[in-house]
């Protein structure tokens, strides 16, 4: 075979196998995919955030299968100085004297928290321009020192009232009214009092972006 010839088959060898290892390019993401990914980006680095907090200051998390009961709760925070991550949002703030106060709701495990914490003016100023922005606030993972924890049950009123059907009257029909009242100790609720001692607001996509 001649020279030429072997560097033809060369040639022609060398470009058959580099096409065969050229890579497809891939169609353009829409942008529906593209926020999909920065939101699940998004939730990973809040989820990693608020576990770094809570790790960093030891917090109970409500997750421990041991604590079934409130005072279990209850003692472990004052005989070790414990604190509380609660996973939450800030439904109002109060200002009480020099102090100000959230008023929040979230999970402290299973269990649905309400909670007054109580927050010293130099944090508060921290929170003032995400509190005071127009968007929705966002999800937080508080870090709270309890001084108060109790714990209560919704009411149930039984929609099945019975009224007197020969009363002439509805004042009369109201009088003999009936009504069974019920808690509702399946869906036990907690009630926390104390200070805030940190914070992490979870971030959220630009507006332009969600």
């Amino acid at each position: 075979m001649t020279t030429f010839l072997k560097n033809i088959l060369l040639f022609t060898s060398i470009a058959f196998i580099s096409c065969g290892q050229e890579k497809k390019e891939e169609p353009p993401k829409d942008k529906s995919e593209i926020r999909y990914e920065k939101r699940k980006q998004l939730d990973t680095l809040n989820q990693n955030e608020a576990i770094s907090l809570t790790n960093k200051y030891a917090a109970i998390t409500g997750n421990d299968s041991t604590l079934k009961f409130t005072y279990q709760l209850q003692e472990i925070i004052k005989e070790n100085n414990k604190v509380i991550s609660l996973i939450g949002n800030i439904n109002d703030v109060v200002q009480k004297e020099s102090n100000f106060v959230l008023r929040i709701s979230g999970r402290l495990g299973k269990r649905t928290c309400f909670g007054e914490v109580i927050v010293s003016p130099e944090i508060f100023q921290k929170l003032k321009d995400q509190l005071n922005s127009k968007l929705p606030l966002n999800k937080c993972c508080f870090i709270i020192k309890p001084t108060s924890i109790r714990s209560g049950s919704l009411l149930n009123i039984d929609a099945d009232v019975h009224t007197n059907d020969d009363a002439e009257t509805v004042e009369d029909a109201n009088a003999s009214a009936e009504a069974e009242l019920t808690y509702d100790y399946d869906h036990l609720l907690l009630f926390i009092k104390g200070s805030l001692v940190d914070i992490y607001m979870y971030k959220k996509l630009p507006k332009d972006e969600d």
